[in-house]
């Protein structure tokens, strides 16, 4: 099986590494094709001019975009490197191996907007991993704050919609999540409660794979 891992924000090969990259690893170790796709700046990279870079660790692909994360920087440039970030993640996975499944990483939503996007005109599924997430009350707290919280709610929930497996990190999260699905698209969620250990993180991915992909 072939399978797209996209995050923003992932942590690369390691000390501190992000859970994903293991289980990338974890998942090449079986058998499958892993291409994990982040920021250059979380790998220390200096693409200067160039858009893209690409290295393998231990059979993991990583393709590392130049996309200056700016985390102290304001809010539209975080907005522009997250639109580049999505440009390139959608550009790129038309170019390499098709995939059999995508697992997007949300927040930045935008970002996995660009991964369902690719996971709807590739016609392969989505797993959609939700780290942090927006409560409704925010999207009612005074009018341009309300506007943006509303519009970033919309699309939490069309991930949501075209996601076929649904993880998301932490019980507060899960209930609002739960909370978000209509009872047409009622969908299992899936927690992880940041207490596994790395054998059972294997096993609670390992059972977001299709059947007969998760031996």
């Amino acid at each position: 099986m072939h399978i797209y891992i996209t995050g923003r924000h992932l942590n690369p090969p390691g000390p501190g590494e992000d859970r994903l990259i293991k289980i990338g690893r974890h998942w090449v170790r079986k058998g499958h094709k892993v291409i994990v796709f982040l920021s250059a700046d979380r790998m220390n990279l200096n693409l200067k001019e160039k858009k893209i870079g690409l290295t393998e660790q231990g059979g993991l692909v990583l393709v590392a975009f130049n996309t200056p994360e700016m985390l102290q920087d304001d809010q539209r440039n975080r907005k522009k490197g997250n639109r580049k970030f999505a440009s390139l993640l959608n550009r790129q996975g038309k170019m390499l191996p098709e995939p059999d499944l995508i697992l997007a990483v949300a927040p930045p939503l935008s970002t996995a907007l660009a991964a369902e996007e690719l996971s709807s005109e590739l016609k392969v599924p989505l797993i959609l991993e939700i780290r942090a997430g927006l409560d409704k009350k925010e999207a009612r707290r005074g009018f341009l704050a309300g506007l943006f919280a509303r519009s970033r709610l919309r699309k939490e929930e069309k991930l949501l919609d075209a996601a076929e497996v649904i993880a998301v990190e932490g019980k507060a999260v899960a209930a609002r999540i739960e909370g978000q699905l209509t009872e047409k698209e009622k969908k299992k969620v899936n927690v992880i409660k940041g207490q596994e250990s790395e054998e059972e993180l294997k096993a609670f991915y390992d059972c977001l794979l299709p059947e007969g992909d998760n031996k």
